[in-house]
C-alpha cells in the first residue's frame, strides 16, 4: 500500500514536470 502511494506521488511530480519536459513521461513509459 505505502510503495503503490509513493509509486503514484512519485507519477504526479513526473506529470506536474512534463509541462516543461516531456523526458519525464518517457521514462515512465520505458
Amino acid at each position: 500500500m505505502t510503495y503503490c502511494a509513493a509509486l503514484r506521488l512519485k507519477e504526479g511530480m513526473i506529470f506536474a514536470s512534463d509541462t516543461r519536459t516531456n523526458a519525464g513521461v518517457d521514462h515512465i513509459s520505458t
